[in-house]
């Protein structure tokens, strides 16, 4: 479920606002593991833009 909300985000053509947004979004948990999601999310995302 979580997996196919992330495919749906990042397909969405502002990545700007998508950040913004996972921002807003981990503000409002502040969850350690969420932090930790979000951080190999990210990681994944950099490394398959080159």
């Amino acid at each position: 479920m979580v997996a196919n909300d992330h495919g749906v985000v990042l397909g969405s053509p502002g990545r700007g606002s998508t950040v913004a947004e996972w921002t807003h979004f981990r503000a409002h948990l502040e969850t350690p593991r969420l932090f930790v999601l979000v951080l190999v999310l990210v990681l994944v995302l950099v490394l398959g833009a080159r």
